[in-house]
């Protein structure tokens, strides 16, 4: 082989190592889900990015998707594979989207789907599971929550955060906290061992099984508070104040 094949050779490997990428390695990896909470219902948007909905749904062409024709073509199968996709609950059973109309975005290269579902009773806690497109190992969902028409709650689910979950501002998402709260402070005594250190000194002062079960039911009930005051965002100080605080109230 002379010098000139090798040369033509190299360009020819530089070429296909320079040249586009898989689709799934495109270079948008986001996706977005909007919900917004009534008394009786969600309503839902879903943004999705026309490679990701060609990949999922074997289409060939994902720019094709920026066309409105082209995007009510092959709408059921669309709505079918979002439908696996789109995993949210509320108080413990996964919401059923009844699908609506479509858009195309086009500045982000994406088609937004609309769509709702109806709530029983008013939801207290919504759970969202992500991301939407797994098969993307860099892909994001950013989540909004609207609640009474206002931005309550944003979080981004990825590969290594694939819950995010939201307490509605209602007397049934404070139930939900409540319940949710006093399981994990009863569990976060019992994990910790500075925790189990402070009722073996309570212990080792002597004073009687009453005493320690006031002290500990105290102890409980302080954490659960604290838990729902941060997690309702009415009370959130800072760590320098919180840290030392603790030590404190344990010395």
């Amino acid at each position: 082989m002379n010098a000139t094949t090798v040369a033509a050779a190299c360009l020819a490997a530089l070429s296909l190592a320079a040249g586009p990428s898989p689709a799934r390695a495109h270079q948008e990896p986001y996706s977005y889900l909007d919900l917004r909470l009534g008394p009786r219902r969600v309503e839902g948007r879903l943004v999705a990015h026309v490679v990701d909905l060609a990949h999922e749904t074997g289409l060939p062409a994902p720019d094709s998707l920026l066309q409105s024709r082209y995007v009510e073509r092959h709408l059921p199968s669309l709505r079918s594979m979002l439908a696996t996709r789109l995993r949210v609950v509320a108080d413990g059973d996964t919401l059923a989207p009844r699908w609506g109309g479509f858009e195309i975005v086009p500045e982000r290269r994406s088609v937004a789907f609309l769509w709702e579902a109806p709530l029983p009773r008013p939801a207290g806690e919504i759970a969202v599971l992500g991301p939407l497109f797994p098969y993307d190992p860099p892909h994001e969902t950013y989540l909004n929550v609207y609640e009474g028409g206002t931005l309550e709650h944003q979080d981004l689910l990825d590969r290594q955060h694939r819950a995010a979950t939201y307490y509605a501002g209602t007397r049934q998402g404070v139930l939900a906290v409540v319940r949710a709260f006093v399981l994990q402070g009863i569990h976060h005594i019992f994990i910790g061992p500075d925790h189990i250190l402070f009722i073996v000194g309570l212990l080792l002062l002597g004073g009687g099984i009453p005493r320690l079960l006031k002290i500990v039911t105290a102890f409980t009930v302080a954490h659960t508070v604290t838990l729902v005051l941060a997690t309702l965002r009415i009370v959130n100080p800072p760590a320098r104040v919180v840290e030392p605080a603790i030590a404190l109230s344990i010395v």
